[in-house]
């Protein structure tokens, strides 16, 4: 996900509405904004979204079986769709896999008596959704649960998230849509405070986009504003999606996955000449010996040179627009 450095954050102290710093109601408000041009995706981002779509059901399938899978595979999946984000948020079907799995890893953090991830992950989806959740789905444990956090966000203070751009843009909070907004036409969210992850995208270029975690303040607000495409005075987030060669989740997937042959290497390499099977017969107490060390060390060195190489472009393109943030 490119994030623009020509994006305006800031927190004010005061709503720019009567209602903002409410509080003892849930429920977002919007106002503001236009209709969202029409768009059409991509077939890659067509085919990524059903991807993504279709590995959340499984991982959720799976950690109904299967505990622990869900501990492994849910995280990793709903993370995979976190790191696409745009691609979900204009899928129906991925951003509803995508809020099963996250109430399927929440009810299995429950029942593992493990209450802080699970309100990390429901009260997002608390905040920002309009109408009821399918948590009957999961049992009575998530429902008293939901109602619980949905108490606790209705007490905290109001704050709005104003949204603006260049062109006509599309605001996504917590992977939900809120709306678009338009160069005279801001879109303005009021929603509980909190620390929220915002992503605002142009439709008609997806990859000129927003995707930051956002402090709203109770009665403040915090304002976003797109820029203008690549190529516009050289200003936006496209422009400065010709410094980054790499997007950031390329790079963070890359540098995974050397990771991960890593320490597959060093465990090769550890159990390099130790006995498989001290069970077998004969003068020695093991007649053969594991030969895992020349795999090993070029898995340690493959592994390495995979993260090396996802690591150099990512860093040089978060010092491009570092240095294009401070002129």
């Amino acid at each position: 996900m490119i994030r623009s450095l020509a994006v305006a954050v800031s927190v004010i102290a005061a709503g720019p509405t009567g209602t903002a710093g409410t509080a003892g109601t849930l429920g977002v408000r919007r106002s503001g904004g236009t209709s969202c041009p029409d768009a059409p995706r991509t077939e890659a981002e067509v085919a990524r979204a059903r991807a993504i779509a279709r590995s959340l059901r499984q991982a959720e399938s799976r950690s109904a079986d299967d505990p622990k899978a869900g501990d492994r595979e849910l995280p990793t999946e709903l993370t995979r769709a976190r790191l696409d984000a745009i691609a979900v948020a204009r899928d129906p079907d991925a951003r509803e896999a995508r809020l099963y799995a996250t109430l399927a890893l929440a009810a299995h953090h429950l029942a593992q008596q493990r209450r802080e991830p699970a309100i990390a992950l429901v009260d997002p989806i608390v905040a920002v959704t309009i109408g009821e959740l399918p948590i009957n789905l999961y049992g009575p444990e998530l429902v008293a649960f939901v109602a619980e956090r949905r108490a606790a966000l209705a007490k905290r203070e109001v704050g709005t998230l104003d949204v603006a751009c260049t062109h006509a843009c599309q605001a996504v909070v917590e992977g939900v849509v809120m709306g678009c907004a338009g160069p005279d036409a801001p879109l303005h969210v009021q929603m509980p405070s909190g620390r929220w992850h915002i992503v605002v995208f142009d439709p008609i270029v997806p990859s000129h986009s927003i995707s930051t975690d956002v402090d709203l303040v109770g009665g403040g607000a915090a304002k976003l504003h797109l820029g203008g495409r690549a190529g516009e005075g050289g200003s936006g987030a496209g422009a400065d999606a010709s410094a980054r060669r790499l997007p950031r989740w390329a790079g963070i997937l890359g540098i995974s996955a050397g990771a991960a042959l890593m320490i597959a290497g060093s465990i090769l390499v550890g159990v390099d000449g130790q006995c498989p099977d001290r069970a077998t017969d004969g003068p020695n107490p093991c007649d053969r010996l594991l030969n895992t060390g020349g795999i090993g060390y070029g898995l340690l060195a493959g592994g390495a040179a995979i993260s090396i190489g996802f690591a150099i472009p990512l860093g040089i393109g978060e010092t491009r627009l570092r240095r294009r943030g401070r002129r």
